[in-house]
């Protein structure tokens, strides 16, 4: 249990030694506690890195998160992804990109989903302000749940990407993908999320997420939707 969750903080630490603090990466580590003692006893902790360098041409982005909770001693949150993204300009608005993810949730018994893939996508409009595009490829996509043999084959994915600053020390953004098989079957998952973020002073800001994941055909006994709000001191260098 505490192990699972130990491996976005990994992650978190080891991208932050391996990009010094004097390198153009713009990075950020963002943390979230939510405490109930009394009647109900519950605590919610959630944490991400994230890490952007701008070249000439191109971009590299990393990211990772998790989350972990209990409520009167049931665990009921336990959760942890990462991502890897190359993006490179060809021409005018129009670029290529590389993907990468990894996900697990144990409380939706997901043992793992792998997405790997290249793809195209176009920037629609980009400002000092605001910045939109739109993304789309095939790649290999692996999935696993508990007690389930895994599925695997090739997959399709379908994305869109805002954001927009509403002042100098504050921001909002809105991503949204769709992935699912390309080769057989109906099943696809959707994720959005929407958040705002803005500065409290120096180097500390607050940021308030909404995230959703949405699936389709999900496995005997899960929801279709899963719908996170969360709240985070996030701290950028």
């Amino acid at each position: 249990m505490r192990r699972s969750f130990l491996i976005p903080v990994m992650l978190m630490a080891l991208a932050s030694t391996l990009v010094a603090s004097d390198s153009p990466w713009s990075q950020s580590l963002s943390l979230g506690l939510n405490l109930s003692r009394g009647n109900t006893e519950s605590t919610q902790f959630s944490g991400s890195y994230a890490g952007k360098r701008q070249y000439e041409m191109s971009q590299l982005s990393l990211k990772a998160n998790g989350a972990f909770g209990e409520e009167n001693n049931t665990k009921n949150t336990d959760n942890y992804a990462a991502e890897a993204k190359f993006r490179r300009t060809l021409s005018g608005r129009l670029f290529w990109y590389v993907n990468t993810t990894y996900e697990s949730d144990n409380i939706a018994s997901l043992d793992s989903r792998i997405t790997v893939g290249p793809g195209f996508g176009y920037q629609f409009y980009e400002s000092e302000t605001t910045k939109y595009d739109i993304e789309g490829g095939l790649g290999y996509d692996r999935e696993k749940y508990d007690n389930i043999p895994a599925e695997d084959g090739l997959g399709y994915r379908l994305a869109h990407n805002f954001e927009h600053h509403l002042s100098s020390t504050s921001k909002l953004w809105h991503e949204a993908s769709v992935t699912g098989p390309a080769d057989e079957g109906d099943a696809y998952v959707i994720k959005a999320e929407l958040g705002v973020q803005s500065q409290l002073a120096g180097n500390l800001s607050l940021k308030s997420v909404l995230r959703d994941t949405y699936s389709n055909d999900p496995i005997l006994g899960n929801k279709k939707n899963d719908i996170t709000l969360s709240t985070f001191l996030v701290y950028s260098f």
